[in-house]
């Protein structure tokens, strides 16, 4: 996302594209837990979203990286 590779770029880091987008070359995610190497640039704090349901809506699916690499 965008907001993303500003918010990386305006604290000194960068983002590449080594087969995926990737925080300073190296992590495929710019939110993550436990990658204390690389921080500042990557975050801890989750990206939330809010999304109203319905009586049409039959799944909720909750997923990480892991699901989509």
């Amino acid at each position: 996302m965008e907001v993303e590779r500003r918010r990386i770029e305006s604290l000194g880091g960068f983002v590449s594209h080594i087969g995926c987008w990737r925080a300073m070359g190296i992590l495929a995610m710019s939110r993550a837990i436990g990658d204390i190497f690389l921080k500042p640039y990557v975050s801890a704090t989750p990206d939330v979203r809010r999304f109203e349901l319905t009586s049409d809506d039959e799944f909720v699916v909750l997923a990480s990286d892991g699901v989509f690499d």
